[in-house]
């Protein structure tokens, strides 16, 4: 992980640092960076691979299938969902490194795993942590920190206090070793 050096005297005069932290930590173990790659990924709004999201399908119903996810999600309030598929993933907030790879801000609000560290408690969701269930990890459900979903007419208010996230995913090569020992390129857009 890199952190650009001068956000760190503003993030930890906040008491965000260890959020920010956090957060990055999620990407590392592929929370947005190979949800593509998995099939996990439904409706990206940022397609191509250049710094600009072209074709910008701002908008779109972006969403995480993962089956475990989604059961935490309806867990956590969104069994009444109506604006599109769930799991709700940023389609119109930043831009690339934040599209397509956050929770959706608008509906997750102060989750630790949306593209925004909001001033006071960023918690990590159960659904966040189903997730990385649905990417193959062996997790602790109960473990994840109390939450219920935010109130969108919240977030004004919040987007004012918090630290945006933008551009927070490195799309850079991921190679990992294959059942046979060789390493193998991993293409995340795909």
């Amino acid at each position: 992980m890199e952190f650009d050096t001068a956000d760190l005297v503003a993030l930890e005069g906040a008491g965000l640092l260890e959020e920010v932290i956090l957060h990055e930590m999620g990407h590392v173990l592929g929370f947005g960076t190979v949800w593509n790659l998995l099939g996990l990924l439904q409706n990206p709004s940022c397609g191509g691979t250049g710094p600009t999201c072209n074709p910008d399908n701002s908008g779109a119903d972006t969403h995480f299938d993962g089956a475990n996810a989604i059961t935490s999600f309806d867990n956590v309030g969104g069994t009444a969902w109506t604006l599109g598929s769930k799991v709700p993933v940023e389609n119109t907030l930043f831009g690339r490194g934040t599209r397509d790879s956050h929770w959706r801000e608008s509906t997750f609000v102060n989750e630790l795993m949306t593209g925004l560290i909001n001033a006071g408690a960023n918690p990590l969701s159960e659904v966040t942590v189903a997730s990385l269930l649905d990417m193959g990890y062996v997790v602790n459900i109960p473990g994840a920190d109390p939450y219920t979903l935010g109130n969108p007419s919240a977030i004004k208010a919040l987007v004012a206090q918090g630290f945006e996230l933008k551009n927070d995913i490195l799309f850079v090569e991921i190679r990992a070793r294959d059942v046979n020992g060789r390493i193998r390129l991993i293409d995340p857009r795909r």
